[in-house]
């Protein structure tokens, strides 16, 4: 195997925070928003301590660059516990898990017990409340190699967008291009390029794209100037168009259902979250300038609206469109909105923390990220990097035919300008709201922060690990397929097939 260009040798955490990167454009509209005195320093994120029990991940190879595991030994099998995840796996099998050879791999015992009285309510339950059990259990259906070369890798991955035939699109902020990849790893095709011209991106944005039919639609822009969608189609990579998305704002979620197009995201003029547009006008890319979809429904929570450090931080909607109605939710807020196709509320479901930080009350939180007018922007930027150490953020939503809701929720913090490392929490909650399962660790190196996508009950992590034979430095991509069970709130992970 060649070794990778210079540029893929990056043994330190790299990978941005999309999400965060497009607000903080978004952060140079000249909105009026009151402020107040400075913020009380947020309680800062301490990783566990390290082991003594390290040599057995260096004996593994592929987990030993993680810094804050606790591994012990319990009739011959590795006990592993990560800020709150714990397994129970030979080393076979946790070499498996984090990309080793599946047919080396015995098959875990079972030795679940149930969650005692304890164990049943977490940190972020309310007094008396005892439906918070430990997370979902994850159940790991494959691991996927994606097959990188020379001129067809992922550099700096952002975003990753399940194709319904089971390839894998992954957004590429270094060479602006989004690439596909088959259920295999087989590279297929490269879509688009950095650049002004059609088919090209300024700001690639994963976070709002999809895929419908043939057609791969693609966000760029600078929010709140412009954003617009670049459209491709799939099976030849062909630029179709262009067409405009939002002005005046930005979108940060984008779910085809049925004929129509749903959008979630700001609305900096209305303060609305909210829209959708009939899909064929979205995709009948005929040139002309005016927004194709407008956020008229669901305000915007009151605490963005008067708090500008909150609103940048965590004003990203999250969206899951059903049939009969939609979930919405906000990166940094402690409920899911259900919401009727006409826009109206109808339901507040509250996410309850076990493991992960949560979201602070709204006084606690404003007063964490409140700061003086006359702050520094190297102030601005040392609060941001202290509230990011200190709340969890939601990036994804889905339902499955049952109604169960799922979750993936990060804790991260910055090692850069944009750069971030963290950890993914897996959550389900009952489709009548009688349990909450909350916060299983999705298994990821420590590289940079893991990708999560969701679709049902399924979940995929794309992960950037080192390799210790594959020359200095050098990164193999993977992507890893789970099953989430919210009938097996254990909070651990377990190999298809295990009882």
């Amino acid at each position: 195997m060649k070794q990778r260009r210079a540029h893929r040798r990056r043994p330190e955490s790299f990978r941005p925070a999309t999400l965060l990167a497009a607000l903080a454009v978004a952060a140079a509209c000249s909105c009026d928003l009151p402020t107040g005195p400075p913020a009380n320093a947020a309680a800062e994120f301490q990783p566990d301590p390290i082991d003594p029990y390290r040599d057995v991940l260096d004996k593994l190879g592929t987990l030993g660059s993680w810094t804050d595991l606790r591994i012990d030994e319990r009739d011959g099998k590795l006990v592993v516990t990560l800020t709150g995840f714990r397994m129970t796996a030979t080393p076979a099998e946790l070499a498996e898990l984090f990309g080793g050879s599946p047919e080396s791999a015995a098959e875990p015992g079972d030795d679940q017990d149930e969650p005692s009285a304890e164990e049943r309510t977490g940190p972020g339950a309310e007094p008396g409340d005892d439906r918070v059990l430990p997370g979902p259990t994850l159940i790991l259906r494959d691991s996927v190699v994606l097959q990188e070369n020379e001129s067809f890798f992922a550099g700096l991955p952002t975003e990753l967008l399940p194709g319904p035939d089971g390839s894998h699109f992954v957004f590429d902020a270094h060479q602006s291009r989004v690439l596909r990849f088959d259920r295999t790893g087989r590279p297929l095709r490269a879509y688009g390029r950095r650049g002004r011209g059609p088919g090209e991106f300024t700001n690639i944005m994963g976070f709002a794209s999809f895929v419908h039919d043939d057609i791969l639609a693609v966000a760029d822009g600078t929010p709140p100037v412009e954003m617009e969608l670049e459209l491709f189609r799939i099976g030849s990579g062909r630029h179709l168009g262009r067409t405009p998305l939002a002005k005046g704002g930005v979108v940060t979620a984008l779910a085809p259902a049925g004929q129509r197009l749903w959008a979630g995201g700001l609305d900096l003029d209305r303060w609305r979250a909210l829209g959708s547009a009939p899909l064929d006008r979205v995709l009948d890319f005929d040139g002309g300038d005016r927004p194709v979809v407008a956020l008229e429904d669901v305000a915007v929570p009151q605490l963005f609206v008067e708090n500008r450090e909150i609103m940048l931080m965590g004003s990203f909607v999250v969206l899951d469109v059903g049939k009969d109605d939609l979930l919405l939710s906000f990166r940094t807020n402690r409920y899911i909105l259900r919401v009727g196709h006409d826009g109206e509320i109808l339901d507040t479901i509250p996410m309850h923390p076990r493991e992960r930080r949560g979201v602070p009350d709204d006084a606690t939180f404003s007063e964490m990220a409140t700061i003086s007018d006359e702050a520094s922007g190297e102030e601005r930027n040392e609060l941001h990097r202290r509230l990011d150490r200190s709340v969890s953020n939601l990036l994804h939503l889905s339902r499955d035919a049952t109604g169960a809701i799922f979750m993936v929720h990060a804790d991260w913090e910055r090692t850069g300008e944009r750069d971030f490392a963290g950890v993914l929490y897996v959550s389900s909650i009952a489709e009548d709201g009688s349990a909450h399962c909350s916060d299983t660790l999705a298994p990821a190196s420590d590289v940079g922060l893991p990708i999560a996508a969701l679709r049902g009950n399924e979940l995929l992590v794309l992960d950037q690990r080192l390799v210790p034979d594959g020359g200095a430095g050098d990164l193999r991509t993977v992507v890893r397929r789970f099953t989430i069970d919210p009938d097996r709130c254990t909070g651990e992970v377990a190999r298809e097939g295990a009882a």
